[in-house]
């Protein structure tokens, strides 16, 4: 009696991953069902949103640091589209926390939602996913970065003006040898000052300095020049342009 107990358990959840899903004809009928987005981070990190409906169609926008920037369409045939929606089921992506790593201050935020038979469930997050979520997060990311099928339906609207930097902040990753308040010394007749740590490591570094002392692009030289540093360059806004 146990035994059978355990095998319709089995039964109900393989049946609940593997039903049927359903792909509306009636355009008029579309829904989201899968929207995928990646925000900002401080590189250049592809800023785009890609939502799936339930007739199949694609629609992604592209803002920046993407290989298709502005919006696009496509359309994925029934097995392909009903193939990603069994996977979130599979996945049981309903069990999943709404948020990972929030934390990391330099990571993209990363969001998923989902929404089937009249339950949706959003995630957010920039680090510590599970590995279930990292597959489906996999799926997406292959599909966002295809290059056939795709048809552009508006030109990007963002007007690029080079990188707009802000002058009196640099972001520094430390060398070897680097005793950050030692470092923090030397430069102390410039008035600079630590402002955070960006991430977990204590490689990267934000700081601040007295533009009105120095050049701002001496006091970049300057720096890139130090023995104790690996790499540094002007934080920048990560604001649209």
């Amino acid at each position: 009696m146990k035994n059978l107990f355990v095998i319709a358990l089995i039964s109900i959840f393989v049946f609940g991953a593997c039903s049927t899903v359903k792909m509306e004809s009636d355009p008029q009928k579309a829904s989201p069902v899968i929207v995928y987005s990646k925000g900002p981070c401080f590189g250049k990190c592809p800023i785009f949103t890609m939502t799936i409906y339930n007739t199949g169609l694609v629609k992604y926008n592209g803002r920046r640091y993407t290989t298709k920037n502005g919006k696009h369409e496509k359309t994925l045939d029934k097995k392909t589209y009903t193939d990603l929606v069994k996977s979130f089921r599979k996945n049981r992506f309903w069990r999943f926390d709404d948020t990972y790593g929030m934390d990391l201050v330099d990571a993209p935020t990363t969001t998923i939602s989902f929404s089937d038979e009249d339950k949706v469930k959003t995630i957010k997050g920039k680090s510590q996913f599970p590995d279930k979520l990292k597959e489906l997060m996999i799926k997406l990311d292959t599909l966002a970065n295809s290059k056939d099928g795709w048809i552009m339906t508006e030109k990007p609207n963002i007007v690029e003006r080079g990188e707009e930097i802000i002058e009196n902040q640099i972001i520094v990753k430390s060398g070897e040898g680097m005793i950050m308040s030692r470092w923090l010394q030397k430069y102390k007749k410039y008035g600079v000052r630590l402002m955070k740590r960006i991430g977990d490591s204590n490689e990267y570094w934000l700081i601040r300095f007295d533009k009105n002392k120095i050049n701002p692009k001496e006091m970049l030289k300057m720096i890139q020049d130090d023995k104790f540093v690996s790499e540094a360059e002007f934080n920048k806004k990560l604001t649209d342009r």
